[in-house]
């Protein structure tokens, strides 16, 4: 089993492992670069898990960002009844790809 560590990027905290993408909401990064994030919160690496306490010292995860994209649209309607007031809306959010290129421990 590989290494997983639960790394905060902005807001946002979540498990990643080595060669996956995933997707955050919106962080200003430019496109194809790698960034070292040294808030890791946990690694655990087979049986051995080790806290941080709130982060990991030496323990450094390497992103490299992939595109920023919009999400699927939620549509939300309102409705009122006999006044004949519709209204539809439509959001998308803007999300961050990125890759995990390295996690060092």
């Amino acid at each position: 089993m590989s290494k997983v560590a639960l790394v905060q990027i902005g807001n946002t905290q979540l498990y990643v492992e080595k060669d996956k993408i995933y997707s955050i909401p919106k962080v200003n990064l430019e496109v194809g670069k790698k960034i070292d994030i040294n808030q890791v919160l946990m690694i655990k690496d087979g049986d051995s898990v080790v806290y941080g306490r709130p982060y990991i010292e030496n323990c450094i995860v390497t992103v490299e960002i992939i595109s920023h994209d919009k999400d699927d649209k939620i549509v939300s309607r309102v409705y009122k009844a006999k006044s004949r007031y519709r209204r539809t809306r439509g959001f998308r959010k803007r999300l961050t790809k990125f890759k995990v290129v390295d996690i060092r421990y």
